[in-house]
């Protein structure tokens, strides 16, 4: 389980504190004839909502919820426009409390809005989704074994460095041939043209039923990883593009968008794949994903890679 930061507990009490305080707020003025009856209980009808924004979102941050940092924001947002009108309607003792209460939320909000990452889970659990999101345990190559550039599917060698194509076992990392089904040294079943195609076809039909965002941007990227098999490198990039809009996790973005420079990179779109490995650094500076690495390739590109762009590229 994993620990959850100590500031995250104190925010949450704080924000007990304060959504209580907000759900009282009303019934002090009406007691102390500071407004009249109609206006005291259209107040209470809102405060209420108020209130019940902040004490639920107290539960996100006490627990340190992963992926609870929107709605945490949203809640002091609207915490401080109840204490902005207590400040204009309170007297006396029930206006300093309200004064205290807005600065210790206004506090809260400027760190918390800075600190996504306190509502992100660890970097052990990231990657191993990051891995989870590879695709399946066996595929055919949809990379150059020598140079790492993308190939498609049907290619026989590498247009990049002329390295001979070969399907290999996902599990056991055994070449493999062409004709075979099934790996001969470790006996996993070996994932065909029509598998991917009817996975391609099952990802497009259920991506959209999906409730949530983040469920979405995984199936998003395996339906990625998959087009770029079939050599759909277009498709690929906007599948890519979606996994990016629907996760809240910079590190997921940056993966993904390296990715996406990848492809760019070898469809002959270098500038826009540095600007995109820039991007990607940008959101995640300790650079997870390797931006950096591959931003360097494509600026100083080997000798062997300078040859094979200066021969024609024939699949």
């Amino acid at each position: 389980m994993t620990k959850v930061p100590a500031f995250l507990r104190v925010s949450g009490i704080w924000m007990l504190i304060g959504g209580i305080i907000t759900l009282i707020s009303p019934m002090i003025l009406i007691y102390y004839s500071q407004v009249d009856t109609v206006i005291g209980i259209v107040l209470t009808l809102i405060f209420i909502l108020l209130a019940s924004f902040e004490i639920g979102a107290s539960r996100v941050s006490f627990k340190g919820e992963v992926g609870g940092w929107n709605g945490v924001v949203n809640a002091l947002l609207l915490a401080l426009l109840a204490r902005v009108i207590m400040i204009f309607l309170a007297r006396d003792w029930y206006l300093y409390a309200n004064v205290i209460m807005g600065v210790g939320e206004l506090g809260l909000l400027l760190v918390i809005y800075r600190r996504k990452d306190l509502f992100m889970p660890p970097a052990e659990e990231i990657e191993k989704t990051l891995k989870r999101l590879a695709g399946p345990t066996v595929k055919v190559a949809s990379e150059c074994p020598t140079c790492h550039e993308v190939v498609e599917i049907n290619w026989e060698s590498c247009p990049y460095c002329g390295t001979k194509l070969m399907k290999h076992c996902g599990n056991c990392g055994m070449e493999l041939e062409e004709t075979v089904a099934i790996c001969p040294n470790c006996g996993t079943p070996i994932e065909s043209m029509d598998a991917i195609t009817k996975t391609i076809e099952s990802l497009n039909q259920s991506i959209q039923e999906l409730d949530s965002p983040e469920t979405r941007a995984s199936q998003y990227a395996k339906l990625g990883e998959n087009l770029l098999k079939t050599g759909d490198n277009d498709g690929a990039l906007d599948a890519y593009t979606e996994a990016i809009k629907n996760t809240e996790f910079t590190r997921k973005r940056s993966y993904f968008m390296v990715k996406m420079a990848r492809i760019l990179k070898n469809i002959d779109k270098e500038n826009e794949a540095l600007e995109m490995l820039d991007t990607a650094m940008e959101l995640d500076p300790e650079d997870y994903a390797g931006a950096a690495e591959m931003k360097q390739a494509i600026l100083s590109p080997s000798p062997k890679e300078e040859e094979s762009k200066g021969e024609p590229q024939s699949s």
